[in-house]
């Protein structure tokens, strides 16, 4: 998984994660959907592959055992409610590379099973 480095945000670690990975997710799953590649070349040379970084960060964000879980929604308020949304269309675009590799407790954790 990628850092990136700045100035923290007013919400806490867990809702700025998936803040963040709700800008990007939707982007680079469209992105792979609509193009003939899985991959592309980063800045510093390295290929990276979207269907798994997809993949790893929904996994990651959806297991409570693990250190990148993106936290339970509180309440009405919260304000994750708004970022799952985007989440939500990232894995509905993504569905044909990403959703057919989870397995049924990987998708349990999404509460859609």
């Amino acid at each position: 998984m990628y850092i990136i480095h700045g100035y923290p945000g007013s919400q806490g670690a867990k809702k700025n994660a998936m803040e963040g990975v709700s800008r990007f997710l939707p982007t680079i799953a469209a992105w792979r959907h609509f193009s003939n590649t899985n991959s592309f070349k980063s800045l510093d040379g390295n290929m990276i592959d979207i269907s798994e970084v997809l993949h790893q960060s929904f996994i990651k964000g959806t297991n409570k055992t693990s250190p990148s879980y993106w936290g339970d929604i509180d309440g009405d308020s919260d304000h994750r409610i708004c970022e799952a949304a985007d989440l939500a269309l990232a894995l509905w675009i993504s569905k044909d590379y990403v959703w057919v590799r989870y397995t049924i407790t990987e998708k349990t954790n999404f509460r859609l099973v």
